[in-house]
């Protein structure tokens, strides 16, 4: 319950608050002079719970509303965009009826209220059937801000954000209205997954060139006038089909040189600035498709499965706003090989919602597992039984460690809720950096420093890199080749640690900030101290004990760790791809 007082007349009203219904605001001063209050519609906003309510005026008293500021102000829009070298215009139909809210609410705001970007223009604020009617001109150099990817555009007063921006009531959502290069950026306005009007700023990729979007629609053209094929098509690829080293190789390598008889046509897509590239159309020639060439694009309108490693969209790009391209890999079944053992961090938290069955927006065919004990996590995602596939991970086939491998590599998992504190300088304040700072003087007062390797975040590399030289030569941004050369790996909650007992490294699980980590996680992971496949410590002492006692066994691992491991990953016979293929073969893919 909350109470609302009146102090022009002293008298209060008692709210219960959950009784509110979204869509029938609640009146709660009725005899009553709205005049007094002057020329105001929202007289107060506040939170409960994560919702917003509005206390505002009408002509017949006071109410409060939840949640509906569009109800509350009467919005109503109809704007179209176009955009000019350093401009975006939105221009249309824009206003607001309600009492007391007619051009008070026509700024236009990114990310919050201080970055106000737009006011919108009314050419004809005198005419009354054309007041309505007017622009937004939007510097698109206003959008990049503090280095964030994506922000919501709001609407407002001159100091108060009130709704999120819409062209429409209801706009379609993940829809990509225009874009525009500018400064070596793309910069994106569309609707996110909620259907709110959002700005993203990432860097310019080929895809986005003139040049490609003629070769996207011609390629979408010509898929639908030859749509009849007998046969299937394949595509495999990696991490935004840049390099060729994990599941998706191996298992292309696997179809290529045991599977003898196949009416489906099998393709690998790789960017020709890959350093695998030449080795790769040397040895298979024309089943070697080159990023971003025409037949790549067909190739994609032509797909009757993905089999990759990484989620449907590297077979172009990890973020992708050109509609009718994502539109068409959005519907292609893809087999998902995995690059890591999903038995780390909680697949339950919010962070993860977005790979689960019922919210992925992918075609999710199958899916790769290790272990009946990992099929358990996909269940709590709502995948069943016959989305997934016991064979093992292809790339664990190749996975082993140099014969020279010596150094002790640190993987901590990424934090992402602290990427405001990057976005806005300030990496030394994120817990991340703090605890890698921490293992580095730790192993420096030990004389250990020397076999040390930080796997860190791009970003913090960059950091450590350019800040901190004398560090420079135990950081490595490359956790492939962290793992080919670390007979001992630690980390809090990085799948990586499977990959690197597989190899035979030493594991070591770093839990110091194990209840900081569950309580941003939001969710508990589901190894613990009783599953773990490796020693659990909780303070840097203890960590070098146990970096020592690897060492003094030789880096043995002890039977106890080893029968836990086999829990998490069943298979170490290096059949992997095979089954996989199998699987394939049995289901009619190859």
């Amino acid at each position: 319950m909350i109470t609302i007082k009146n102090r022009l007349s002293d008298s209060e009203k008692n709210i219960y608050f959950n009784r509110i219904k979204k869509r029938k605001p609640k009146k709660v001063f009725d005899e009553i002079e709205v005049e007094k209050f002057g020329e105001v519609n929202i007289l107060t906003i506040f939170v409960l719970n994560k919702r917003r309510y509005y206390v505002y005026l009408q002509r017949n008293g006071v109410f409060i509303a939840k949640s509906n500021a569009y109800r509350v102000t009467r919005h109503k829009a109809n704007l179209k965009i176009f955009g000019t070298k350093n401009h975006f215009f939105l221009f249309g139909r824009f206003g607001h009826s309600a009492y007391n809210a007619e051009m008070k609410f026509d700024y236009l705001y990114v990310l919050n209220t201080d970055h106000m970007i737009a006011k919108f223009k009314r050419p004809f604020r005198k005419i009354k059937l054309l007041k309505y009617f007017g622009y937004f001109k939007i510097p698109i150099s206003s959008l990049n801000n503090d280095d964030r990817i994506h922000s919501n555009l709001f609407v407002g007063s001159r100091d108060k954000i009130i709704h999120n921006l819409k062209f429409k009531y209801s706009d379609k959502k993940v829809k990509t209205y225009i874009f525009r290069r500018y400064q070596g950026n793309l910069v994106v306005i569309r609707t996110n997954l909620q259907g709110n009007i959002t700005t993203t700023t990432i860097p310019f990729a080929e895809e986005y060139t003139s040049r490609s979007r003629i070769k996207i629609q011609i390629a979408k053209i010509i898929s639908k006038l030859f749509k009849k094929q007998n046969y299937n098509v394949n595509l495999y690829f990696e991490k935004k089909s840049n390099k060729a080293d994990e599941s998706g190789f191996r298992v292309f390598e696997k179809v290529m040189s045991d599977v003898k008889h196949t009416k489906s046509k099998n393709y690998f897509i790789l960017n020709k600035d890959s350093s695998h590239y030449q080795m790769m159309k040397k040895k298979y020639g024309k089943s070697i498709i080159e990023k971003y060439s025409f037949k790549h694009y067909l190739s994609i309108y032509n797909a009757n499965y993905f089999i990759s490693s990484e989620l449907s969209n590297h077979v172009l790009n990890d973020r992708l706003y050109i509609d009718s391209l994502r539109n068409k890999i959005m519907t292609i079944p893809l087999v998902f090989l995995q690059h890591g053992i999903m038995f780390a961090k909680p697949v339950d938290n919010p962070m993860a919602f977005g790979f689960h069955k019922d919210k992925n927006l992918y075609n999710m065919y199958k899916s790769v597992i290790s272990s009946p004990l990992e099929a358990g996590e996909f269940f709590k995602m709502n995948y069943d039984e016959e989305d997934l596939i016991l064979t093992g991970l292809a790339t664990l086939d190749y996975a082993k460690l140099a014969k020279d491998a010596d150094r002790i590599a640190f993987m901590p998992t990424y934090r992402y809720w602290e990427e405001s504190l990057i976005y806005h300088n300030n990496i030394e304040e994120t817990t991340y950096y703090k605890t890698i700072i921490k293992i580095i003087k730790s192993f420096q007062s030990e004389g250990l420093l020397n076999k040390l390797l930080i796997v860190p975040h791009n970003k913090f590399s960059e950091h450590i890199y350019e800040n901190m030289p004398e560090y420079r030569d135990i950081i490595c941004d490359n956790p492939s080749e962290a793992l080919k050369i670390s007979k001992i790996f630690i980390t809090d909650y990085s799948s990586a640690i499977y990959d690197a007992i597989y190899r035979g490294a030493y594991p070591i699980f770093y839990w110091e900030e194990k209840d900081y980590l569950i309580n941003q996680y939001k969710a508990i992971p589901p190894v613990n101290e009783d599953n773990a496949p490796g020693p659990v410590v909780y303070n840097v002492n203890e960590l070098i004990n146990a970096v020592q006692h690897a060492i003094s066994k030789n880096y043995l691992l002890e039977d106890i760790f080893k029968e836990k491991y086999l829990k998490i990953n069943i298979f170490n016979d290096n059949k992997n791809s095979e089954r996989i293929v199998q699987f394939l073969q049995n289901d009619g893919i190859i």
